[in-house]
This record gives C-alpha cells, sequence and structure tokens, in this order.
C-alpha cells in the first residue's frame, strides 16, 4: 500500500490526473448504461443523486429520532433501490 493512500492531507489519484469524482462518475454511467444495478450503485457514490439526497434526509432523521420519516424513507429506499440497502 502506498503511504499517501494513508494521508488524508493527499490528493487522490483521480485528482492527481485532473479528473473529478463527479466527471469519473458521469463517465462510468455512460460505461455501465445498460447496467441499471450498477447505475443505482453509483447514485450511492454521487452526492446529488436522489439516493443521496433521500440518503442525508435519512440521516437527519436518524439524528432527530424521526421514527416516522425513517419509515417512509426506508420504504422509498425499498421501492427504488432494492438492490442496495443503506446502512
Amino acid at each position: 500500500m502506498h503511504e499517501e493512500a494513508n494521508n488524508p492531507h493527499e490528493s487522490s489519484h483521480w485528482e492527481k490526473a485532473g479528473i473529478t469524482a463527479a466527471n469519473r462518475i458521469a463517465e462510468l454511467r455512460l460505461v455501465y448504461s445498460h447496467n441499471p444495478i450498477a447505475l443505482q450503485q453509483l447514485d450511492v457514490y454521487d452526492q446529488y443523486s436522489p439516493y443521496h439526497i433521500k440518503f442525508r434526509e435519512y440521516l437527519t432523521a436518524l439524528k432527530a429520532g424521526d421514527l416516522g420519516k425513517m419509515t417512509e424513507l426506508e420504504g422509498w429506499f425499498e421501492e427504488h433501490y432494492p438492490n442496495i440497502k443503506p446502512s
């Protein structure tokens, strides 16, 4: 393992190459456009995806102890992302 991988102040491989995470995700969406499960998995890493937005809502509900909102969002995840379980 490279030393820089353990240093949180070092740039990632992609950043060093001038590629942003958003660009890399967009590229992967094209590569995996035929694979709905892969696209859902990409949503987990895309901060602007519906999955990520709802996951932030879920964390807010969890911190607030809002069981009703958590249950509602768990239903949404089950409906829209049945192959991915938030944890």
